[in-house]
């Protein structure tokens, strides 16, 4: 296949080594540009990122053929760990008066162009029986605005660790977490994410011509190939479907970022395989 290439403009930050590296030192945050007008800016409060995370290295990644298997040149490096004010200020959002289309299957999936997802997979062990139907009956209910949610019981569900939490392992939540670089920039732009013992959580914008859909199915097809190759084993690894959300604005992208660099220490893990991009996270 055609050896991608990482533009020279979006440049990715470096995905660290399993844990025990060293903490990445912090350095000061420019202030939030605001957004368009009639859009909240993000908070001025910079909350404090547990000091215990650091950032994964970014690795090459081989074998299947959405992911090249030549040698990927070096990434460029990314100034700060965040885009520039302008990526901000370009950033597309839910808006309940642009037609959607909903994907429904067991669970909801709406679709516009151009915005940005919260998107959780996780591995299919990860919840008991019982809880997958719970889960599925509350994200097909709505809130106020009829916009799926995902709620704290299920933040909870899945942070408990249930199932065999082979992301734990070090091994293979660098291999998620290298699938997870290799496009950025190029189908995609990464702006929050973090791989937890049992599932992910990912804050990202498709970027013109490449379909979500697709970029999550290449993310869990992926992924699934080469942990169960570490394991010598085969059969599914994650759940069918995934959780999405459309985020609404430039301050649920602000809190969902924040939700997403704390995961760790709130479930009592440590992980070096996290990272924001969103500034005052």
């Amino acid at each position: 296949m055609e050896k991608p290439t990482s533009p020279a403009s979006l440049s990715r930050p470096p995905v660290g080594q399993a844990a025990g590296l060293p903490e990445i030192a912090t350095q000061p945050v420019a202030p939030p540009v605001e957004q368009a007008t009639g859009s909240p800016s993000f908070p001025m409060e910079k909350p404090t990122s547990p000091a215990s995370l650091s950032r994964p290295p970014v690795g090459q990644a081989a074998g299947l053929p959405e992911i090249a298997t030549q040698p990927v040149a070096p990434p460029v490096e990314r100034a700060a760990g965040s885009h520039s004010p302008s990526f901000y200020e370009s950033l597309r959002y839910f808006n309940p008066r642009t037609e959607i289309t909903n994907k429904t299957r067991s669970l909801p999936h709406w679709r516009q162009p151009g915005v940005t997802y919260f998107i959780t997979f996780r591995l299919a062990d990860s919840l008991p029986a019982e809880k997958r139907h719970e889960l599925e009956w509350s994200l097909t209910q709505p809130d106020q605005d009829n916009h799926p949610t995902f709620t704290p019981h299920l933040e909870e569900l899945l942070d408990s660790g249930y199932g065999e939490c082979l992301l734990q392992n070090p091994t293979h939540a660098k291999i998620v977490a290298d699938c997870l670089h290799h496009f950025d920039g190029q189908r995609y732009d990464l702006l929050a994410w973090v791989v937890m013992p049992n599932h992910v959580h990912v804050l990202v914008r498709p970027l013109d011509g490449h379909d979500i859909d697709k970029v999550l199915h290449t993310w869990k097809s992926y992924t699934a190939h080469e942990i169960n190759k570490a394991l010598g084993r085969s059969g599914p690894l994650w759940q069918n479907e995934s959780y999405d959300h459309i985020v609404r604005d430039p301050q649920a992208l602000w809190s969902i970022a924040n939700y997403i660099i704390k995961n760790p220490a709130k479930a009592g893990y440590q992980t070096p395989f996290v990272e924001s991009r969103v500034p005052n996270t």
